[in-house]
């Protein structure tokens, strides 16, 4: 046991905030650390509560709640709680073990005692805090940021498209859910693609470089992440395609031009990936939605992919008839032909806008059904994720479900002009008609 504790304490010291500390700090540390091995759901410390105790997390992987919602999960190594018991403030966050953890705890005792022996660790410390602060310099920065080079003055009008994505990472997970749930999503006149049995897609996009093909665009890029939902469903006259209940950038110009440019229903949210261990994970409205993840990756060839994709969506066709499908498919993606002819995928999204006159608060000003062409270019570098899983970890979020099988491709697009099939307000027979957008 001496020798486990002999072999934490080590590790603990190898942490940047304990680099180069003076040998009597380090005795201290010795007699005065506490490791603890802490189970899965078991609790660490509580929210409100007077911070006695900096925790130093050595393994594993801990829950941060607020007021019973789970805000985000922090994987070792990494130090917890050290605000409060620097500021003497109760604490604002509960922490409680996600996984099997070991932690290290550190009285706030012996923290003071550190500061004052071990001129070494209290400029770890500040350098540590400078870095925290910094971070939070740069978010701020970058949302001013983020709409600084696509609006004219005077008017402050949106610098015109065509947008386009270069190449860029998605992550692909099929997920099935309950039918009547998905069905509930979609607007009067969009019904579910038949056979696919409450199949959905969902998407995590890493875009690197987005910007407008217009002149007046040129030297103007952005970059974003994005987690988005696509259902399959049949628009009206047996339209087939994709609906989007919501997306979620974390890019305020990407929420932006969605909302003016073509209706998409949009959310801010984080969509952070990490590689190394294979994980992804989406924080919305400062709690933490979901988490995809997969344990390794193997490189498909590009039918093999669109087989694999459209056997899990439609499990019941006749693979000779999804091979044809698939090969069609990437002949009509590689070819080279003008981009006003390229093969676009229909996305439908319900674009809503409250009427704001006296007497309408439960009206909509604009209540359409439109659909914004994707057109897909450098569609490529294809892998499935081995054993991938999607947790649903915010009860109140709107998609569930199991994760069927996840990919990994590259793809560029280009937002095409969106088109208005339906003005429920106009259109109150039923009588479906498209129309172009104005």
């Amino acid at each position: 046991m001496a020798g486990d504790r002999a072999a934490v304490i080590e590790r603990l010291l190898q942490m940047e905030v304990f680099d180069g500390i003076e040998p009597a700090a380090v005795e201290l540390l010795r007699r005065g650390m506490r490791i603890h091995e802490v189970k899965a759901g078991r609790r660490i410390t509580d929210q409100s509560i007077d911070a006695a105790y900096v925790f130093f997390l050595l393994e594993g992987e801990v829950a941060v709640t607020r007021d019973g919602k789970l805000v985000t999960l922090v994987q070792a190594p990494e130090i917890l709680g050290l605000v409060a018991v620097i500021d003497g403030q109760p604490r604002t966050a509960s922490l409680e073990a996600f996984s099997d953890v070991r932690v290290a705890s550190m009285p706030h005792q012996l923290l003071e005692a550190l500061l004052d022996r071990s001129p070494r660790a209290s400029r770890n410390l500040i350098r540590f805090l400078s870095r925290q602060l910094r971070v939070q310099y740069e978010q701020s920065d970058l949302i001013q940021r983020h709409f600084e080079d696509f609006f004219r003055s005077p008017k402050a009008e949106l610098v015109p498209g065509p947008y386009v994505a270069d190449p860029f990472d998605m992550y692909l997970f099929v997920m099935q859910d309950e039918p009547r749930r998905l069905e509930a999503l979609l607007p009067r006149g969009v019904r579910p693609m038949p056979g696919t049995e409450g199949r959905y897609l969902l998407t995590f996009n890493f875009f690197g470089k987005t910007y407008s093909k217009h002149a007046e665009g040129a030297g103007r890029a952005f970059s974003y992440n994005e987690t988005a939902a696509f259902l399959p469903c049949l628009a009206p006259r047996m339209r087939p395609g994709m609906f989007v209940p919501e997306l979620y950038p974390d890019n305020f110009l990407a929420i932006t031009l969605g909302r003016e440019l073509y209706g998409f229903p949009k959310r801010f949210a984080r969509t952070t990936i990490d590689r190394e261990r294979g994980n992804v994970d989406m924080v919305l409205a400062r709690r933490m939605t979901m988490r995809a993840s997969w344990r390794g990756v193997e490189a498909l060839d590009p039918e093999v992919f669109l087989i694999k994709l459209i056997r899990l969506f439609w499990p019941r066709w006749v693979p000779e008839y999804a091979r044809r499908m698939a090969t069609t498919a990437l002949g009509l993606v590689e070819r080279h032909v003008p981009e006003d002819r390229r093969p676009a995928m229909p996305v439908f999204v319900h674009k809503q806008i409250p009427d704001s006159a006296e007497g309408m608060s439960e009206g909509k000003a604009i209540d359409e059904l439109v659909e914004i062409p994707f057109q897909v270019s450098n569609l490529g570098h294809f892998s499935k994720l081995e054993r991938p899983r999607v947790r649903f970890l915010d009860r109140d979020y709107f998609l569930a479900g199991r994760c069927l099988g996840a990919f990994r491709l590259r793809m560029g697009l280009q937002f095409g002009r969106g088109n208005r099939w339906v003005d429920y307000n106009e259109e109150p027979s039923g009588r479906w008609g498209i129309r172009r957008r104005r």
